[in-house]
């Protein structure tokens, strides 16, 4: 489960950055070159802050869900901690939350940080992330994390995106 996680993050850190590169040559590179060189929509690459988040998010949760408690996590991210003041703010408040609030929070972050991104309304941006994105964090951190299928799950919430996108102009 961990390897497919990191695989999941990783594979989104190398789109963005091929990404990112194909920009960086200066060329007027249309949004869809960009989706044609690298076979992702720049959408994506944008809201990928906002991904990587409620992925962290769901994998503590998952983790909290199994008995982890909130100092073996300060243990297993000891490094992490003592570099970055807002990751251990971030992470005691995450275990200050009740279980049961935990997927509406992890959907309220994510949904303010797209829609912050996209100058969407958060409402349309919710009405994705429920229709699309969220069956796919619950499909990874469940029991066949093996039938999460990403690049479903991102052609059809880039689709979804846009569309709440398109709403506001």
């Amino acid at each position: 489960m961990r390897n497919l996680l990191l695989l999941f993050i990783l594979s989104t850190i190398i789109n963005c950055l091929s990404t990112s590169a194909a920009v960086a040559q200066g060329t007027a590179t249309t949004e869809d070159e960009l989706k044609r060189m690298t076979g992702v929509d720049p959408l994506w690459a944008h809201i990928t802050p906002c991904l990587a988040r409620s992925t962290i998010e769901q994998s503590l949760a998952k983790q909290r869900s199994d008995g982890v408690t909130l100092d073996q996590m300060r243990d297993q991210f000891a490094d992490q901690l003592a570099s970055n003041p807002d990751f251990a703010r971030f992470l005691t408040n995450f275990y200050k939350l009740d279980p049961g609030e935990i997927r509406d929070e992890i959907r309220r972050s994510h949904v303010a940080c797209v829609a912050q991104i996209l100058e969407a309304k958060a409402d349309r941006v919710d009405a994705c992330y429920v229709q699309n994105y969220a069956p796919f964090l619950q499909t990874l951190f469940g029991p066949n994390p093996r039938a999460a299928n990403q690049i479903t799950t991102r052609a059809a919430y880039v689709e979804c995106l846009k569309a709440a996108q398109a709403g506001e102009r």
